[in-house]
């Protein structure tokens, strides 16, 4: 039996609709399977970031927990543990990522650091001291401001002018640059406590 052309325009608007429903459901599935895959992708990268977030957080507690110990060491009168613990939050402070340098302001140790500049029979804790606010003085406006309003500039300058170690005197070069190249008013206090011509004669 054959179909007149009104049936056979009919049966192929259904196939057609039949083919299109099927083309539709395909792509909703394959929306939706992309869905899920995104979904689950996130929740891994979530987890993921809660946990390096958890043991970063570990990390920073233990680092804060250890400089509680090493402040104690810096202030102790023991000359073995002041140069150890100096040392040991100067590396800290040296730290590329995470440098806890507030931390460290507030712990109150950065006096003391200040202090040891003038240690001229022991360069050893002089140079780690010195090493130590120059990475403080590395950081933001405030952080210098700290370490300038411990007058530590004026004792940069007699040993950049007469520290008879290299390695001291370079840190001073280091030091005093960071501080006069973080503001106008500083840099014209460097200036006016002397550093002009210790620097240049370290230069040349």
């Amino acid at each position: 039996m054959s179909l007149n052309p009104n049936t056979k325009a009919e049966v192929r608007r259904n196939q057609y609709k039949v083919a299109v429903d099927a083309e539709e459901g395909r792509r909703r599935r394959e929306e939706s399977m992309v869905e899920v895959r995104k979904i689950k992708r996130e929740e891994s990268l979530m987890k993921k970031r809660r946990e390096v977030l958890d043991e970063f957080s570990g990390l920073v507690d233990t680092k804060l927990e250890s400089l509680s110990d090493m402040v104690a060491g810096v202030w102790s009168d023991d000359l073995a543990l002041q140069l150890k613990y100096t040392t040991q939050i100067r590396a800290l402070l040296s730290r590329a990522r995470d440098p806890l340098i507030d931390e460290v302001i507030d712990s109150g140790v950065v006096p003391r650091f200040v202090e040891f500049l003038k240690k001229e029979d022991n360069p050893k804790i002089q140079y780690e001291a010195a090493w130590a606010l120059t990475n403080i003085v590395s950081g933001t406006s405030n952080h210098t401001k700290v370490v300038v309003d411990l007058n530590a500039v004026p004792i940069f300058v007699h040993l950049l002018a007469s520290s008879p170690s290299d390695d001291v005197r370079e840190l001073a070069v280091w030091a005093l640059g960071n501080i006069a190249g973080d503001s106008p008013q500083f840099c014209t206090y460097v200036l006016k406590c002397g550093a002009l011509v210790p620097l240049l004669n370290q230069l040349n």
